[in-house]
């Protein structure tokens, strides 16, 4: 049984772009993701599983978030706030292998009201965990 027995989703405020993915190979994942262009970059493969460090930091309202799969992974990416409550989930099902970069954005997500301070960003892939702090301003 997947660690994620729930379909692929993005939240409507993110959008996820997949850095080195095959346009012709690769599209949305899931029915219910809502993601920009897949942008390819030359075919390069991914290293290890990483998190890079979310820019801009500080942000206000939007920080991008990039990662790497070295292989079809099931994914969670959340942001959490400073007592470990999931805010939003950015990702959450399969992707394939590849670099990532999603888009957060704050300022957005329905009737939550984001006040400035620290935030976490998490991502579980494979046996990967990476977390980053982000720290929103206003």
């Amino acid at each position: 049984m997947s660690a994620f027995p729930h379909k692929a989703i993005a939240v409507v405020s993110t959008t996820v772009l997949c850095l080195s993915c095959q346009p012709d190979l690769h599209g949305p994942v899931g029915p219910d993701f809502r993601s920009g262009a897949v942008t390819p970059d030359g075919g390069s493969l991914p290293g290890p599983y990483a998190m890079n460090a979310p820019y801009p930091n500080p942000f206000n309202p939007t920080t991008a978030i990039e990662f790497s799969l070295p292989i079809q992974s099931d994914v969670l990416l959340v942001a959490q706030n400073p007592l470990g409550d999931v805010i939003e989930t950015l990702v959450s099902g399969p992707l394939s292998a590849g670099r990532y970069r999603v888009i957060w954005d704050a300022s957005k997500g329905g009737t939550r009201d984001l006040k400035a301070g620290l935030y976490f960003i998490t991502l579980h892939a494979g046996g990967f965990v990476g977390s980053r702090v982000v720290k929103l301003e206003k």
